[in-house]
Parts: structure tokens; sequence; C-alpha cells
């Protein structure tokens, strides 16, 4: 018998039982058709655009556009099935030390862009630049960074003790007149980011 596309053009297939077949279950030789449909129907998911030369991704997704015209869950006509574009994805912020960086403006950074890593106050220092890869698809990549050299800069004490006192001219700390040792001081910062000395 043949065997024919249904609601599609094609070719047409063959389908005959063997002379000598005993399974009353099978035993079918068959050749499918190759079926086509001449119109199908543009519905069109997120991510794909039709261009005067074709279709490509959409602004906001990559990828290469793939294209199959198959039947519709009715049966009874071609639709386009799409695939190929992604759906380009903003990195995800450093998870760094809140008392000494700010990373304030790099919590949704898009592919290819980038943003700076600074210091936060009681810290001091340079600033860094964190980037997100062109082409991003992954929602838990991480931004590419290195971070900035940041030094907890204290406010000067109310009081000194006694025994110590600032060296000429400068920020360090030395032993005061009547003392001997070396001083070991330390400008620390507390959990609620503040810095003292200690």
């Amino acid at each position: 018998c043949e065997v024919r596309c249904r609601a599609s053009q094609g070719t047409v297939g063959f389908a005959r039982c063997p002379i000598d077949n005993t399974d009353p279950q099978g035993g079918v030789e068959w050749s499918a058709p190759v079926c086509e449909f001449p119109d199908c129907v543009d519905t069109v998911p997120p991510g794909y655009m039709k261009t005067k030369v074709g279709w490509e991704c959409a602004e906001g997704y990559i990828g290469s556009v793939s294209l199959a015209c198959d039947a519709n869950l009715e049966c009874n006509g071609g639709q386009y099935l799409f695939s190929g574009c992604e759906l380009l994805l903003p990195c995800v912020a450093p998870d760094v030390d809140p008392c000494r960086y700010d990373v304030s403006g790099c919590s949704s950074v898009q592919p290819g862009s980038s943003c700076s890593i600074r210091c936060r106050a009681p810290y001091v220092g340079g600033s860094s630049i964190a980037r997100c890869s062109p082409g991003n698809i992954d929602p838990e990549a991480a931004l590419m960074y290195s971070l900035p050299s940041c030094t907890p800069l204290c406010p000067e004490p109310a009081t000194v003790p006694a025994a110590y006192a600032r060296e000429p001219g400068g920020w360090a700390w030395a032993c005061a007149d009547g003392h001997v040792g070396s001083a070991e001081v330390a400008c620390e910062v507390d959990v609620a980011c503040g810095a003292a000395w200690a």
C-alpha cells in the first residue's frame, strides 16, 4: 500500500507485508515519505526577528538561527520551529567584604560591559574594573575582576596612652619619651565597619 503525507506535500512511501510473514503483531516493511509544508505560519517566539535577508537573533540574544517547518498541534498545517538563539544575561556581582569594597555599580552588568570596584570608607586606595564576558548566557556567571588594594584609615584617637606618641612628621607610632620598646599599633575595622586604633 501507499503511505502518504497528511496535511502536507511530499513524496509517496510504500508499505508491504512479506509473503512469508508469521508475526501477527508486526512484520511490515515500509519506507516513509518525505513530507513538506508549502506554507508555514510565522509564530515567532521571543528572541527571533525576520529581516530582508532571512531570520536572525533579536537584540539581547545571541546564537545562530535554526529553522524547521513541522506539523502544528492540530496536524492541519505547518508551523515554524525556532532554535539557536539564547538570551544574553547579566553577570553576578562579586561576593566581597562589604566593609572594604564598594560594588554598588556591579549589581547587573550586561555582557560586554564593565563596572568599577572601589574602596569603601573607612578604607582608602585605588579602584579596579570588573567585566562581564561578551555573549554571556549563564545566569550564574561571575564578573571577571581583580580587587583593588584598600587600606583602613583610622581617625586620630581622642586620647593617646601615655606610653605612645606619633613619630615626627609621620603617621607611624613610636614609644613616648621615657619608654622603651617597639610600638605595635594597628588600624582595625570592626563588624560594623568602624575603624579604630588597637
